[in-house]
């Protein structure tokens, strides 16, 4: 927890983990210090503290996310094949290939790389349909929100 304190203010800190700790009320302490904190500290908070966040809809194609993005999507074949055992995936690709609507799709979340490339957070499912609209290389709009490195 020391490397989480030297990022942000005290009260900041304090009001964050609160908030973290009320997702696991029946928790024990000691599973929360050692299972969550560390995940919040070493991937969470670098990746997604101190950015600005902008709502945008963006035309992508496979090649606007970050390779290990693009890799992943690849290995699942865009939502046809279940190599990590994503629960009930089958079904919620179906849905998303139904209800999913360029530019109108309920936001991704993604952090954009100093390369302007997107780290894909949330939304997989979404992505993917969006992006087998036509083909992955075809532009696509797909509405997100975006974390961008703050420039103060």
């Amino acid at each position: 927890m020391g490397a989480l304190m030297d990022r942000a203010p005290k009260m900041t800190k304090l009001g964050f983990l609160k908030s973290i700790r009320k997702l696991f009320p029946e928790m024990p302490r000691h599973v929360f210090r050692e299972l969550v904190l560390p995940q919040v500290e070493s991937y969470y908070l670098p990746v997604c503290h101190n950015k600005a966040w902008s709502l945008e809809v963006r035309s992508v194609t496979i090649d606007s996310f970050v390779d290990d993005v693009q890799r992943r999507m690849r290995e699942r074949e865009f939502g046809n094949k279940n190599p990590y055992d994503v629960q009930n995936d089958s079904e919620r690709m179906e849905w998303q290939r139904k209800h999913c609507k360029p530019g109108a799709n309920e936001p991704v979340v993604a952090i954009e790389t100093p390369d302007g490339r997107l780290d894909l957070l949330e939304g997989w499912h979404r992505t993917m349909a969006l992006l087998t609209i036509r083909t992955p290389q075809d532009p696509v709009d797909v509405r997100m929100w975006i974390g961008k490195p703050r420039c103060d």
